[in-house]
Parts: structure tokens; C-alpha cells; sequence
């Protein structure tokens, strides 16, 4: 989702773990400095050090601020990915369940998607994606004829086999569910983790 360029004497950074830039395309944190950037927050200092850095590309001893976005950069505008609280560890790798979402929603017949991780047994992550049908009037798909088209097991492998020629394997969903409708925000944006008439994957 595009979010637009940095305001003028603002900065905006995406970064690695190690607060050194990322290479354009490549999610990562956005971090603000320059004009508008506080010292921190007032009477919270445990926060302030959580969210606020030394700017080590300014030279001047200012700071910079962690937003706490994943963004990603193309054409010099901002895209935003996830929220990085939604990072999660799949097979020792770290994962955007944001990422997994954007590239599901990008299908002509997936009107909104839901990606979670449950725990198995051993305390390994699994992902769960929940998917929406796209009517052809573009419409939620709650169309009997969609339901059927999302009850298919080819179409699920479809989708799998899609998504493994895009995302690496640790990121592809074990597991689709659809039809199901996520449950929304008042702006009608799914909200994440939550599904309307979905209980935990057995």
C-alpha cells in the first residue's frame, strides 16, 4: 500500500536489524529524523528508549524515530508492508504476515486475505491463511458459486503452488481456509488475526 514520500526536511530510512539501510525494493523499519522529530515522550523515558535512536546518518547529534512500520521503498515513494509487531519467526526465518497477505490479495479472485500463525505441538509456527472470494462483481464472495470454487482442493493447490513461485517456502501457507469472511475495522479493512465464523484450525 503506497504511503507517499517524506515531507521536506524529513527524513525517512528503511532499515535492517543493525539500523543500516536496505536495499530499494527490500521490506524493512521506517525511521523518521529532521524536522518534527521529538526528543522523546514525556515522563515515559522505558518508551522513549524504545523508540527513539541517535541518528547515525545526520552527523549533528539529532534523533531519529521507530515508527514501528514495515515499508518497503519503490520508485522513491513508501510502501507500507506490516506493522512490525506482526513479525513473527517461521523456521528460524523472520516473517511479514503482512507480506503473505499483500501477495494473496494481488489474485483477481481473492477479495481479502488473513494470514495467522498457531502453535503446533512442539512450539513451531505454522501459517494459516484465511481467504475472502472475489464475486465477479466484486463483491465479498459469499456467493454460492464462490463457495464452491474455495471448497476445491485443486484451487487451494493453485494457489499454494502460485504463491511458492513468488515467496519463499517458509512463508507459504500450510494450511488455506475459504471461504470465510475477516472480520473488519470501521473502515472496512480486515482485521488481522480475526475471521468472523473461524475458530482455531484444528
Amino acid at each position: 500500500m503506497p504511503i507517499g514520500r517524506p515531507l521536506a526536511d524529513v527524513r525517512a530510512y528503511v532499515l535492517d536489524e543493525n539500523l543500516q539501510p536496505v536495499d530499494p525494493g527490500q521490506a524493512g523499519k521506517l525511521c523518521l529524523a529532521g524536522t518534527g522529530v521529538a526528543r522523546g515522550y514525556h515522563q515515559r523515558p522505558a518508551l522513549t528508549a524504545e523508540r527513539f535512536a541517535p541518528d547515525p546518518f545526520s552527523g549533528d547529534g539529532s534523533r531519529m524515530y521507530r515508527t514501528g512500520n514495515i515499508v518497503r521503498t519503490r520508485e522513491g515513494m513508501l510502501e507500507f508492508v506490516d506493522r512490525q509487531d506482526r513479525q513473527v519467526k517461521v523456521r528460524g526465518f523472520r516473517t511479514q504476515l503482512g507480506e503473505i497477505e499483500n501477495r494473496l490479495t494481488q489474485r483477481a479472485d481473492v477479495s481479502a486475505a488473513v494470514v495467522v500463525t498457531h502453535e503446533d505441538r512442539h512450539g513451531d509456527n505454522t501459517l494459516y491463511a484465511y481467504l475472502v472470494p472475489r464475486r465477479a462483481d466484486g463483491a465479498w464472495g459469499d456467493a454460492p458459486a464462490s463457495a464452491k470454487q474455495h471448497a476445491d482442493p485443486a484451487w487451494g493447490r493453485l494457489v499454494l503452488e502460485e504463491l511458492h513461485l513468488s515467496l519463499p517456502a517458509y512463508m507459504v501457507p500450510l494450511v488455506l481456509h475459504g471461504p470465510g469472511r475477516p472480520a473488519t475495522n470501521p473502515q472496512g479493512q480486515a482485521h488481522a488475526g480475526r475471521v468472523e465464523g473461524r475458530g482455531r484450525p484444528a
